[in-house]
């Protein structure tokens, strides 16, 4: 396991993970959670989220920003979960010649995730199986 935390390829994928779970994961989580809908009444919110993910691939540096701020970058607007990692995940990517493929692998990162939201979501649009 030290290894692993030790790789500068594994650091810079579990930074990747740990910012989409800030600016994503956990803000679907608190939206879904404190609704009443049922889930097949989720298209919009799932709709938000491919938004979210589209603007946020559009403008990497929304996130790499020294004044990037949870307003913009969470999906709900709401404080990071865990602002310590946020920002400490920020600092290191300060470091170029350490990190110089953090900014390319983050975008690679919420791009997939896009990707998996659409094919996702297309069953929960109007007019889809769901």
């Amino acid at each position: 396991v030290y290894r692993g935390f030790t790789c500068l390829k594994t650091k810079q994928e579990m930074m990747s993970w740990a910012t989409y779970n800030q600016c994503i994961t956990h803000p679907y989580l608190r939206t879904i959670r404190n609704s009443t809908a049922n889930i097949l009444d989720l298209g919009p919110i799932h709709m938000k989220v491919i938004s979210h993910l589209n603007h946020i691939v559009n403008d990497i540096n929304l996130i790499l920003a020294p004044d990037a701020t949870y307003e913009t970058l969470t999906l709900d607007g709401k404080p990071f979960e865990r602002p310590e990692a946020f920002y400490a995940i920020q600092r290191l990517a300060l470091d170029r010649e350490t990190y110089p493929h953090f900014p390319q692998l983050l975008v690679a990162f919420f791009q997939g995730a896009l990707d998996t939201w659409i094919r996702f979501s297309a069953e929960f649009a109007a007019g889809g199986a769901i």
